[in-house]
């Protein structure tokens, strides 16, 4: 894989990436949202930033060093680290935001105990400076998208016990699942086999960074959608 195939899988998602976080703007300034969708418009933002720090590692790597080389032969020349920390942090955040979006107090103090176990020993596994420049820590990624997918199957229940699940159309919050769930069963199984990938495949290598462009421009797609459709005037915060 060379640096012009990195330049075409990435510079797609950089750029949908920041239409979402602007459509986002507009969205919270079109509709004032009083729910917790401001702080997905925020860390949306947050993304654009991890995304931007993470591609430098790539470039450096693409272009042979020949920028960035003082990354070469340093625990910077990956960007898994990063990676690892935000998966972890990204995990907790999807999973709270579906979450203020239920009134199960059962099922979400459950999850909550869930969300805290998996921080915690998330944070445990990383601080062993081995497993936090790894390619893929399995708990991590794994446990993430347990606590992800029991957020969303809650938050569609409480769609259906709703008048809510009439008005779909509207709520910013499901369009934001749709994407979410999709991209995360998808993705999952592919970091799992991160752990068993040999250097060199570049048959996988291609397959994961087609795999991501496309599931990553339906995710953002996803956001921008809701954005659009639900920036006219919203009854729902």
């Amino acid at each position: 894989m060379d640096f012009i195939f990195f330049l075409k899988s990435v510079l797609p998602i950089t750029i949908i990436e920041i239409l979402a976080a602007i459509f986002g703007l507009y969205y919270l300034k079109k509709v004032k949202p009083k729910d917790a969708t401001r702080y997905f418009v925020y860390f949306l933002w947050l993304i654009v930033v991890v995304e931007s720090f993470g591609a430098i590692p790539a470039i450096a790597y693409f272009t042979n060093y020949e920028y960035f080389g003082f990354l070469k032969d340093t625990f910077f020349q990956r960007n898994s680290w990063l990676y690892n920390i935000f998966t972890l942090i990204t995990s907790i955040f999807y999973t709270l935001y579906f979450l203020s979006f239920t009134d199960f107090k059962l099922k979400k103090l459950f999850i909550k105990i869930a969300v805290f176990i998996y921080f915690i020993y998330g944070v445990y596994l990383l601080l062993d400076i081995s497993v936090l420049g790894s390619a893929n820590v399995p708990f991590i990624t794994i446990g993430g998208a347990i606590i992800m997918f029991l957020s969303i199957m809650t938050f569609y229940m409480q769609l259906l016990k709703s008048d809510l699940i009439l008005k779909l159309q509207k709520y910013l919050p499901f369009y934001v699942s749709i994407g979410v769930l999709i991209f995360y069963l998808c993705t999952t199984p592919i970091e799992i086999y991160m752990n068993y990938f040999k250097e060199g495949n570049e048959f996988f290598m291609t397959f994961k960074t087609k795999m991501y462009l496309y599931l990553n421009l339906f995710l953002y797609g996803s956001f921008i959608l809701g954005f659009i459709l639900c920036s006219k005037k919203n009854k729902f915060y």
